[in-house]
């Protein structure tokens, strides 16, 4: 089989081709992920506000005389409130890093078909280098 068949036989490349823009690359493969980094991105924000105040209300508490019972409270209050912080900025994190990757894994697998076919120059017979001394 020639190379010339064996062309015929792979097809032309796909018409889908990749934008021009690599933003607009990014928006059309993860779009929608953006959008919901951002919404996770304030909830982590406001969150961090969270322990700020309960360490506030904790010494006040504690300066004011108040029952240790409600101290304990706050403070167990204060351990859930760091472990749900923790936890959503995990999240955030590893999420944020999926939507990263994702586009370049997409463009490698989307490339590759584009890549491996032979191109018309590539079947352009070589010409023999003379040697000439």
């Amino acid at each position: 089989m020639t190379s010339i068949a064996s062309f015929r036989l792979i097809g032309p490349p796909p018409e889908t081709a990749l934008p021009r823009n690599v933003y607009r690359y990014v928006l059309a493969t993860s779009a929608v992920h953006q959008f919901a980094l951002v919404g996770l991105t304030v909830v982590v924000a406001l969150l961090e506000v969270a322990p700020l105040e309960m360490q506030r209300r904790i010494v006040n508490d504690l300066v004011k005389h108040r029952p240790y019972s409600w101290v304990l409270w706050l403070c167990a209050a204060y351990a859930g409130v760091v472990l749900i912080q923790g936890s959503t900025k995990l999240v955030l994190n590893v999420y944020r890093g999926w939507v990263g990757e994702r586009p370049s894994v997409t463009c490698v697998t989307g490339c590759t078909p584009l890549s491996s076919t032979p191109s018309p120059t590539l079947l352009l017979p070589r010409r023999k280098a003379s040697r000439s001394r």
